[in-house]
């Protein structure tokens, strides 16, 4: 499990520094600008998001348990 976790850690870095090396070549320049101003734009509805998804899982787990014995 922490294998998968440290795997997808290291996937993400690099795309994020080949996204920074991507900035050297100029037609590559602005579609990366864009990319990192997307990506900023929506950290706040992410974290909003994930809290929402959070929220409605501890209401359904509190509602309707499920009460099979493999869960």
């Amino acid at each position: 499990m922490i294998s998968k976790i440290i795997i997808i850690w290291v996937v993400l870095l690099c795309l994020i520094k080949t996204f920074f090396f991507m900035r050297i070549v100029k037609d590559f320049s602005y579609i990366v600008t864009m990319i990192f101003a997307v990506i900023g734009d929506l950290y706040v509805f992410m974290i909003f998001f994930t809290i929402l998804i959070l929220m409605f899982s501890m209401v359904l787990d509190v509602i309707a348990p499920n009460e099979a014995p493999e869960y």
